[in-house]
Formats: structure tokens, C-alpha cells, sequence
């Protein structure tokens, strides 16, 4: 059995929350591959995709914009210091309402970029840039939403 890890998630309000954890894990490319967070690492991400494993082995997922992560290398102390709103995701093995519609919201967003992504190309507004990159950010939290099976539906165990 390994050691347990104390998870403190900070939020730029300073609202805390902390987490009694096995394992953190990290994912860049929305694939189905985790690179476990080691002691002694640090990490920043503009949008961080991450799961965390308590010790009953249940896994909750989270997606946090601004997010700075620290692994203290002398000790078991994770902090995650972030700019957004602190949402637990559950996976799921059925299509729930709320999948559906971050599923038709994402086929609305794609379209809309590629518009204005051909916009772009020809110069014709400048504005179209700024709203093509948040278009892209709503784009990659909605595909985590899907491609993982992503819903907030489950009551987390906050200390």
C-alpha cells in the first residue's frame, strides 16, 4: 500500500479544498494515456486535464484553466493553485443528459470555428483571431467532456 498523498486545491479566491488521495495524474493530449505526477515536480497548464485515485481506487476527474501544480519533494503535499471554478467529473459508462448536450454544444463550437477559422484566411477581421482561440479552449474542454465520459452528477467528498 503506498503512502497517502494530502491533495490542497487553492483557488484564486483562496477557497480551499483538500483531498486525501493515492495517486494524481496528468493528461495533455486527450488520450487515453496518464503520466502520474512524481514528487519534486512542478507543472503549469493554460487548460490541465487531471484525475485523481483515493484510496477505495474511485477516480475523479477535474479540468481547471490557470492551473500551477507543486509536489513537494520532501514530502506528500500536493497543491494545485488555479483560476476557475472547481468542478469533480465522474466517468461514465452510459450517455447521460448532460453528455448529450456537451456533445451538441461541441458540434456547434467546431462549426463555428471552422467559419471563422475560413474568415481568417482570407484577413478579413482581426477579431476573429482572439475568437477563434477561445473557441479552440471551449472545443478542448468539451472533447475531455465526450471522449472521456465526463458528468458532475456524483456528490464529492470535500474536506
Amino acid at each position: 500500500m503506498s503512502n497517502s498523498i494530502t491533495l490542497r486545491l487553492v483557488s484564486q479566491n483562496l477557497h480551499k479544498v483538500k483531498f486525501q488521495i493515492e495517486k494524481l495524474e496528468l493528461n495533455d493530449h486527450l488520450k487515453d494515456n496518464w503520466i502520474n505526477f512524481k514528487p519534486g515536480s512542478l507543472a503549469s497548464f493554460k487548460i490541465a486535464f487531471f484525475r485523481i485515485t483515493d484510496s477505495d481506487n474511485k477516480q475523479t476527474y477535474f479540468i481547471l484553466r490557470n492551473a500551477f501544480f507543486i509536489y513537494e519533494n520532501d514530502s506528500d503535499d500536493i497543491t494545485i493553485r488555479y483560476n476557475d471554478t472547481l468542478q469533480p467529473l465522474y466517468q461514465k459508462e452510459e450517455i447521460t443528459p448532460f453528455l448529450q448536450d456537451k456533445e451538441q454544444q461541441l458540434t456547434k463550437l467546431v462549426e463555428e470555428q471552422k467559419y471563422l477559422t475560413a474568415l481568417d484566411d482570407l484577413n478579413i477581421s482581426t477579431i476573429n483571431k482572439v475568437k477563434i482561440q477561445e473557441l479552440e479552449d471551449q472545443i478542448w474542454v468539451l472533447k475531455a467532456y465526450t471522449l472521456f465520459a465526463l458528468d458532475p452528477t456524483e456528490e464529492a467528498q470535500w474536506n
